[in-house]
């Protein structure tokens, strides 16, 4: 307590090891709120054994409070207890009462005790006294999955600085458990790593997870993950909708449907909203000295374009929200958004989505880049196996025609047709009338 210095403690949570008069006495001296977890002696076990005014507050959850002096104790202090039924709640932390092992009753609960000060429900006590658990896992998953414990805890500049990095992290994760995975669980960064943020399923996999996730916390109708080829045209490669929905999942849209101006804005602004198509956009007067319109690029209230107000309406579709994803600064994709009512996203739900949006964007990226790289490895395994067959056999048509399905797997082609002077070579290719009056026609200059 004496490192603690003129800071304020409003609560101190102790263990049963602490469960001892001198400790008690200590902190009521300072002043202090404390919650002790009871020690499992005989005299404890009796004291639970005899109480009757249990009251229910949950399915399986009993909870009572009495005044409780030990023989060492010079006053009685409050003792709240709480007993769990096994049956209803077979994961229930807590005792069972050893010297009442036979007692029908006793054996099918399992109990916790408290000694308090404070002045607060017995509820809101065993509430208090539980989250002391996570407080502590919260504390090892800081020293195993940051490295908290291998800092300089000297007076170092560098130290201060990483520490500070590494409760933005700790804090950017935590916004990520609570408001994405919406989990009763508390998952370590370790386990979010493995389940979520790894590089292991495939990029479609990926892609799946993004889109069930973004609608499972929003709850639009229709979530897309919309890929950008070469040429500006986009590509539906996930989906995640409504049952009665027609899906839009595979379909490829033209380069205009996302124009320059708006593919500048997504660059800079990961999320943008429309919540209801029908809004009514007001004029902003210029600039009062310059008399140059204001530059809301960065602003989310800025009115969008009445073409894509119009393209929404056209599709029935009353509000969206789009996340960018972006690779090397340059717009890769988006995610899209449908609802077919006006729906407005809370603020921490965007700023989570966001989130989410400038995470996958790494990985969805790395992912491609990943894949992309195996498919040129397999490419050219594919072609020296190729060339190492064609090298042993002395004329080239033959040797083709034993290896029209290596051919054909090099391409990815659903079929190959090989025309020599004197010979056409067909594997699993549409059915021609003239084979040679087809290539005559292919050959021949429109």
């Amino acid at each position: 307590m004496a490192k603690c210095g003129d800071k304020k403690v409003g609560l101190i949570r102790l263990d049963s090891g602490f469960f001892q008069q001198d400790i008690l006495q200590y902190l009521e001296e300072k002043k202090l709120n404390y919650i002790v977890a009871a020690k499992f002696n005989q005299p404890i076990q009796r004291f639970i054994h005899n109480q009757k005014g249990w009251i229910a507050i949950d399915d399986g959850i009993e909870i009572c409070e009495q005044q409780y002096k030990a023989s060492s104790w010079d006053a009685e202090r409050p003792m709240v207890i709480i007993r769990q039924k096994i049956k209803e709640r077979p994961q229930a932390t807590g005792r069972t009462l050893r010297l009442f092992a036979d007692d029908e009753i006793h054996r099918n609960y399992r109990y916790s005790a408290y000694i308090t000060n404070l002045e607060f429900s017995c509820a809101e006590v065993w509430r208090l006294y539980r989250g002391r658990g996570d407080a502590e896992n919260r504390i090892k998953e800081l020293k195993y999955d940051f490295g908290f414990d291998s800092f300089n805890l000297k007076d170092f500049y560098a130290t201060e600085a990483a520490l500070t990095f590494v409760m933005i992290a700790y804090n950017l994760m935590s916004i990520f458990r609570m408001f994405v995975l919406q989990e009763k669980t508390q998952k370590t960064l370790t386990t979010l790593r493995y389940r979520v943020f790894a590089i292991g399923a495939s990029f479609e996999d990926l892609s799946e997870i993004i889109v069930q996730n973004i609608r499972r916390i929003t709850g639009f109708d229709r979530v897309m993950v919309y890929r950008f080829d070469t040429d500006g045209c986009g590509h539906v490669i996930a989906e995640d909708k409504r049952e009665n929905l027609n899906s839009f999942y595979g379909l490829r849209y033209p380069a205009t449907d996302v124009p320059e101006p708006a593919r500048r804005l997504y660059k800079l602004n990961y999320i943008r909203m429309i919540p209801h198509v029908d809004y009514q956009w007001v004029h902003l007067p210029n600039h009062p000295v310059s008399d140059e319109p204001f530059d809301l690029s960065f602003c989310n209230l800025r009115s969008v374009s009445p073409m894509h107000v119009e393209y929404l309406k056209n599709m029935g579709v009353k509000a969206s929200m789009s996340i960018s994803l972006l690779k090397d600064n340059e717009l890769w994709g988006l995610v899209a958004c449908h609802h077919y009512q006006p729906k407005y996203i809370p603020y921490e739900i965007r700023a989570a989505c966001e989130f989410l949006g400038k995470v996958m964007s790494l990985h969805l990226v790395a992912k491609a880049e990943q894949e992309d790289l195996i498919y040129q490895m397999n490419l050219k395994d594919r072609l020296s196996k190729l060339f190492e067959n064609l090298s042993q056999i002395v004329d080239v048509a033959d040797g083709l025609e034993e290896n029209l399905t290596s051919l054909q797997c090099l391409v990815d082609s659903g079929g190959v047709a090989l025309c020599f002077p004197v010979t056409i070579l067909l594997s699993q290719t549409p059915d021609f009338p003239s084979p040679k009056a087809s290539l005559h026609k292919l050959r021949t200059p429109r």
